[in-house]
C-alpha cells in the first residue's frame, strides 16, 4: 500500500507540474492573443473616463482628438473594453477590407455596424484578420 501512495503522489506531483510548465508556455508566448483582455486599460476616476496609455499607443500631439472619428462613441468604447486602440486602426476601408468583412460576418451585421451598432467581441475577433 505505501508503494502505491508513493507512486499515486508522484504521478500527481508531474501532472501538476506539466500543468504548470503548460500555463507558463501559453502566458509566455499568448498564442490565443488573450493577454489585451486580461490587462486593465483604463480607470474609472471620479465622474469621467482615464485611459492609460500604453507603450504601443501612437503618440498624441496636444490639440488631437485620441478618437477615431469614424467610429461613433460606443464602438470606440467596445473596442477599448477588449484592448483595441482606436487610434490604431486605418482611416477609410478599402473594397477588400470591405468584402472581408461582409464574407466574415455577413452583410446584414456589417450594414447594422456601418449605422452605428456596435460590433460584439466575437465580431471583433472574426473581423480582426480584415484589418
Amino acid at each position: 500500500m505505501k508503494k502505491f501512495l508513493t507512486v499515486f503522489f508522484v504521478t500527481l506531483g508531474i501532472i501538476f507540474f506539466i500543468c504548470i510548465v503548460g500555463l507558463a508556455y501559453l502566458w509566455l508566448t499568448d498564442p490565443l492573443e488573450l493577454k489585451p483582455l486580461l490587462r486593465t486599460y483604463g480607470t474609472a476616476e471620479m465622474d469621467g473616463k482615464e485611459t492609460v496609455a500604453s507603450a504601443t499607443d501612437p503618440i498624441i500631439e496636444a490639440g488631437q482628438s485620441s478618437k477615431n472619428t469614424n467610429l461613433t462613441p460606443a464602438q470606440e468604447d467596445a473596442l477599448e473594453l477588449i484592448g483595441i486602440n482606436p487610434m490604431a486602426l486605418p482611416e477609410t476601408i478599402t473594397p477588400e477590407q470591405m468584402s472581408c468583412f461582409v464574407r466574415v460576418l455577413g452583410e446584414a451585421r456589417v450594414a447594422e455596424i456601418r449605422s452605428g451598432a456596435s460590433p460584439s467581441a466575437i465580431e471583433i475577433f472574426k473581423a480582426k484578420e480584415c484589418l
